[in-house]
């Protein structure tokens, strides 16, 4: 539920890559963060939104994609791979039930909790680079919703308040959400 600051590599890929995905995400609510990266990148973005939604919006889109199949619910145990010399080749995943799905891509989006690095180690590989840092943040959210009418304050988002006990952070979300805000009632 907390907003997120995506950095500008994501929103530099999406233009490069794939712009009309970019637009159907700024279509969809989420918001672009109002830095200014300098001379020679005045076309990155970064994009602010609440992580739930920014998933949801990538999700209905990726779904859209022909032969792409989304399984949710579905425990992986593991990956299937073919040899050959060099590295493993993944060539789909195995079920905690025993099934197999073939795959012609296979897109861990489980975080730092996740098994792949165990599962690349079963097949003969392993992460090109696994590193884990504390981050020692601790935050808490709280959503305002803008009235009808009403424009987001006219500040640059994200707006930073350092003080000696904490990081204030008011950014523009999506969907009209403000986190914090002045001008706003409570969501």
């Amino acid at each position: 539920m907390h907003g997120h600051v995506f950095r500008a590599r994501m929103g530099r890929v999406l233009r490069e890559e794939a712009p009309d995905v970019l637009d159907r995400l700024l279509d969809s609510g989420i918001q672009k963060a109002g830095y200014d990266f300098g001379t020679g990148f005045e076309q990155d973005v970064s994009l602010m939104s609440r992580r739930r939604v920014f998933e949801a919006a990538l999700r209905r889109i990726v779904r859209e994609q022909p032969g792409v199949h989304f399984r949710s619910g579905v425990r992986v145990a593991g990956l299937e791979s073919v040899g050959g010399s060099g590295v493993p080749r993944v060539v789909g995943l195995w079920t905690r039930w025993g099934n197999r799905i073939a795959a012609d891509l296979v897109i861990d989006c489980c975080g730092r909790r996740s098994a792949s690095p165990r599962w690349l180690e079963e097949i003969g590989t392993r992460l090109a680079v696994n590193h884990y840092q504390s981050c020692d943040l601790y935050y808490f959210a709280r959503h305002y919703r803008l009235r009808p009418g009403t424009h987001f304050p006219s500040t640059t988002f994200p707006d930073v308040d350092l003080t000696p006990y904490g990081i204030f952070l008011a950014m523009g979300e999506d969907k009209r959400h403000l986190l914090p805000g002045r001008r706003a009632v409570e969501d």
